[in-house]
């Protein structure tokens, strides 16, 4: 199973985070530093394309960033999400009324 890392791409007023490898609870360590990283302002897309498992725990881990884009007044989108996910984190969403709608694509 692969490692989760992430990288960070400026785009013009926001940016891209790249997540890659396994989003799942074994794995989910490695990114505790990246919501302190994330700069402050403008839009953010969160970027799946690169994950190669996904769980409840990544799927929660997902929505956080999400929310606390939300908190800040941000824009936060997912995209590159593996269709087969999207059941799994509709779930996960759905248990927080308050949460964001997914760009699943």
């Amino acid at each position: 199973m692969d490692l989760c890392d992430y990288s960070y791409e400026p785009d013009g007023e926001g940016g891209i985070i790249h997540l890659r490898g396994a989003l799942t609870v074994d794995y989910l360590d490695r990114l505790d530093r990246l919501e302190e990283s994330l700069p402050g302002d403008g839009h953010l897309d969160i970027d799946l394309s690169g994950i190669t498992d996904f769980d409840t725990a990544g799927a929660y881990f997902v929505r956080s960033l999400l929310r606390r884009g939300e908190s800040a007044g941000r824009t936060f989108r997912i995209v590159g999400m593996d269709q087969a996910w999207s059941p799994l984190f509709d779930l996960v969403c759905s248990q927080d009324t308050d949460s964001p709608e997914s760009e699943a694509s």
